[in-house]
């Protein structure tokens, strides 16, 4: 028995089950040669009309991407910015932004214990219903 818990944010539980879409699409052609050439054949449209099919439309080509500094474009990669913006638009500092990662990383380790804590008694409970020694 193999049990496995995970202490996720919200944006890595989204990517996964991205992932595991894309995992079944691929599985799909696995089945049948006649369907893998079937979809080599429509190539990313196939994806794209599933994409819409599920209202999960991409952004459209006429909206403008964020501006960046003149400052940002010179030196690209090599420049931080003093205040970095979040997604509310709101001004963050450094220091502000220090004390939200600590705050997650805190979250994240009390999300770890709870879930190691649900797996142990879990197993526990199974050996315990089955007659095999637990402490």
């Amino acid at each position: 028995m193999t049990l496995r818990a995970y202490a996720w944010t919200n944006k890595q539980v989204e990517n996964y089950k991205e992932l595991k879409k894309k995992e079944e699409f691929l599985m799909l052609g696995d089945v049948s040669k006649s369907v893998q050439k079937a979809m080599e054949s429509l190539g990313s449209e196939l994806e794209e009309y599933l994409k819409e099919a599920r209202g999960e439309r991409e952004k459209k080509e006429d909206e403008e991407p964020p501006k960046e500094s003149l400052m940002a474009r010179f030196l690209g990669d090599f420049y931080t910015p003093k205040q970095i913006k979040n997604a509310g638009g709101k001004n963050k500092s450094k220091k502000e932004l220090k004390e939200e990662e600590i705050k997650l990383e805190a979250a994240l380790k009390k999300a770890k214990l709870t879930a190691f804590g649900a797996c142990w008694g879990a197993f526990h409970f199974y050996k315990k219903a089955h007659g095999m020694v637990a402490w």
